[in-house]
C-alpha cells in the first residue's frame, strides 16, 4: 500500500501536531529544566488552538491508515471543541500549579498526549485505533491524577484510577476479541456489514 503523506496530513494534521509538539516539548523540557516550565503552558496552548483550528478546515469526510482512521463532520467538529477547551485548560492551569508549586513542564505535556488521544478516539474507525486512543488518554491521566506526588489524596487518585483503567483496558480487549472472533474484523464498517445479516444490533 503506498502512503499518500498529503492525504495523510490533511486527515490526520492536527494530531500529529499536537503529538509532535508534545515530543518536541519532551526534548526542550529535557535540556532548559525549569526555564521551559511557564513557557511549555503558553506553547501547549498555541498548538491547541492551532489543531482546532485545523480540525474544522478539514474536509467533511475521508479516511486514511487502510480505513483505521476517518472523519467526518462531527468527528471534525468533536475535535475542535475537545483541543479548544484543553487550550483553556492550559491557560488556566499555571495560576493553580504556581499557587501548589506544581508548576513544571510535564504536566502540560501529559495534557497534549492525553488530548491527543482524545482526537484519536474521535477519528477511530477500528478498534484497535480506538484502543489506542484510550490508552494514550488514559495513562496521560494517571500521572495527571497523581501529579500531586507529596498529597495523599492525590497519590490515591492516582493509583485507583490506574486499577480501575487497567481492569477496564482488559475488560475491552476482552471484548474486542469476541467481536472479532463473531465478526471476522475490528473495522467497524465491517462489523457493521457482518452482523447485520445476523440480525445482530449493537446499539
Amino acid at each position: 500500500m503506498v502512503l499518500d503523506f498529503s492525504s495523510i496530513l490533511q486527515l490526520a494534521g492536527p494530531e500529529i501536531l499536537i503529538a509532535g509538539g508534545a515530543l518536541i516539548g519532551v526534548l526542550l523540557g529535557s535540556f532548559l529544566k525549569v526555564r521551559f516550565a511557564r513557557a511549555s503552558f503558553t506553547l501547549g496552548a498555541l498548538i491547541l488552538v492551532v489543531a482546532g483550528g485545523l480540525s474544522l478546515l478539514r474536509p467533511d469526510a475521508g479516511q486514511a491508515f487502510n480505513d483505521l482512521w476517518r472523519i467526518n463532520p462531527t468527528s471534525n467538529i468533536a475535535a475542535a471543541l475537545t483541543y479548544f477547551c484543553s487550550a483553556i485548560a492550559m491557560v488556566m492551569a499555571p495560576s493553580f500549579l504556581s499557587r501548589e508549586k506544581l508548576l513544571r513542564f510535564e504536566f502540560s505535556l501529559l495534557v497534549l498526549f492525553g488530548t491527543c488521544g482524545l482526537g484519536i478516539m474521535l477519528a477511530a474507525n477500528d478498534l484497535m485505533t480506538l484502543y489506542l486512543g484510550i490508552e494514550m488518554f488514559g495513562l496521560s491521566s494517571y500521572v495527571l491524577a497523581a501529579f500531586h506526588r507529596d498529597n495523599l489524596r492525590s497519590s490515591e487518585a492516582g493509583l485507583k484510577y490506574f486499577v480501575l483503567g487497567a481492569m477496564a483496558s482488559g475488560i475491552f480487549l476482552y471484548g474486542a476479541s469476541l467481536v472479532y472472533g463473531f465478526a471476522g474484523s475490528t473495522n467497524f464498517d465491517d462489523i457493521a456489514l457482518n452482523t447485520s445479516s445476523l440480525g445482530v444490533v449493537f446499539g
